[in-house]
């Protein structure tokens, strides 16, 4: 092994060992238990659910399929994160290494090892951990596409890798939009304008989940527009969960990078170095600013789906960093962002909070008789009890469907069958309602009317809350 990929491995373990730590210890929330219950079904389910009621990360349940095969536990299905999330780190090395240097290289990838948000969907059983790694390989191909006389070599894993992040999340079609808006800046000729048409026209026909995803409309209602302190917010989050501390530090690092880049276009604002600075800016804010201007219309402003900035901030970050020349200012810019990530970190694995499943779920199947049912409101909620009841393996009680039609996961969802409801004393003893995601949609007025017909008409025996989880028990018997 070259000595010089030491600091590499070390930097490959350390994101590791943030990832398996406290794996296990969060309940799986509903999104994460929808995915295990996606990934449980026979194949010829799996393909059907995804061609037609859930494109959405489609790459992604095609390939934990196989992986949860092995296992269906927590921490199992949440480790093929990790693993991509250390995939991701290898590739984020060598994607700022191709475009500044080795050191930068180094330290873009320890950066993005130590960043709390990356952390928490390095842990969490969704697509944003293979994303960043479709994204950034993405990205990569498309600097060796540049880098190249000829860019046949690096043409196929470009289309594959662009192809794969888009299929998986259509956010990702932003940072590609911002790696071809770069090469505008580019010395003219450098680059073939046919070329990069055909990449783009051949990114979107392999993109088939991308484009049902277009096509389905899904339902975005519950997103709320978002206001420039939700904006402020998302940075603070990109930068590592560290507070305002972390973000001002960050943006201390993105003004040595801006000084960095205004130097070299006065020397040449067609230079391969000012196109590296360029893309870099552009992958961090173009995203940011489509998805913001575009929320004023429909909001889609989430979060979670503008994770694929984050790799561009610390490729940013890390040149900040390597702009600071005296050693000791170096040393000690690097220890204060060490400093704030951990902080990050630390309120991740300590105060960080998901939707508590588990201990609902265990409370129902360990106080439930025979007779007794469950009955779930957001009516998909059944996700979180079916996963932890299957994962428990005793008996539990059967789950009633109590909605009047079709539904589907994030949709406005039909009115609860209140006729069923006021005879299900004729096939239980009892019934768990489960109340969660019950707000929304106008799912509130729903909510309410549905207790009032339960309440009316069996007496209320308990009522308990956990993180986001509502149970409520009805006694239906006559003598109740």
């Amino acid at each position: 092994m070259n000595k010089g990929h030491v600091p590499l491995v070390g930097i490959l373990a350390l994101t590791f060992l943030l990832g398996r730590l406290g794996l296990e210890s969060k309940s799986f929330w509903i999104d994460e238990a929808v995915t295990a219950g996606i990934v449980r079904s026979s194949w010829s389910e799996l393909w059907s659910l995804l061609t037609t009621k859930e494109p959405f990360m489609a790459p992604y349940h095609l390939l934990l399929f196989p992986w949860a095969k092995l296992g269906t536990s927590e921490a199992w299905i949440r480790g093929f994160s990790v693993c991509f999330a250390v995939a991701t780190v290898g590739f984020q090395y060598a994607l700022a290494r191709r475009l500044y240097s080795h050191q930068i290289g180094l330290l873009a990838a320890f950066l993005l090892s130590i960043n709390a948000y990356f952390i928490t969907y390095a842990q969490e059983a969704r697509a944003y951990s293979l994303l960043l790694f479709f994204v950034v390989g993405a990205v990569y191909y498309m600097v060796r596409t540049v880098d190249s006389a000829t860019s046949r070599s690096a043409w196929p894993g470009l289309v594959g890798f662009g192809s794969l992040a888009v299929n998986t999340h259509i956010f990702a079609g932003l940072v590609l939009l911002a790696g071809f808006v770069s090469v505008a800046f580019l010395r003219p000729g450098r680059v073939s304008f046919r070329a990069w048409t055909a990449t783009a026209i051949c990114i979107a026909f392999a993109s088939p989940f991308a484009l049902l995803c277009i096509r389905s409309a899904a339902d975005v209602s519950w997103i709320p527009s978002p206001s420039l302190l939700d904006i402020i917010d998302f940075f603070s989050s990109l930068a590592g969960e560290g507070g305002p501390p972390l973000l001002l530090f960050y943006t201390g690092l993105g003004w040595f990078f801006l000084r960095e880049l205004r130097s070299e276009w006065k020397r040449d604002h067609r230079s391969r170095n000012v196109w590296a600075g360029t893309l870099a800016l552009l992958w961090l804010v173009l995203p940011v600013a489509i998805v913001s201007l575009y929320s004023v219309v429909t909001p889609i402003f989430v979060k979670r789906y503008l994770i694929v900035c984050l790799p561009a901030l610390t490729i940013i970050g890390a040149v900040g960093l390597a702009a600071l020349r005296s050693r000791w200012i170096f040393r000690s810019g690097l220890v204060m962002v060490v400093i704030g990530s951990a902080v990050g970190l630390g309120n991740w694995y300590l105060n960080g909070k998901k939707e508590e499943w588990r201990d609902a779920t265990h409370h129902i199947v360990a106080e439930s008789e025979s007779g007794d049912a469950v009955a779930c409101f957001a009516y998909f909620m059944d996700y979180g009890y079916r996963y932890y009841a299957t994962e428990i393996g005793s008996s539990s009680p059967p789950v009633v469907d109590i909605s009047s039609g079709p539904y589907w996961i994030g949709a406005t969802l039909p009115d609860p069958d209140y006729e069923r409801l006021r005879t299900l004393d004729r096939e239980f003893g009892r019934l768990w309602l489960v109340l969660s995601h019950d707000t929304s949609l106008g799912r509130r007025d729903q909510r309410d009317e549905m207790l009032t017909v339960l309440s009316n008409r069996y007496p209320k025996i308990d009522d308990r809350s956990w993180y986001k989880v509502r149970v409520l028990l009805f006694d239906l018997r006559p003598d109740g």
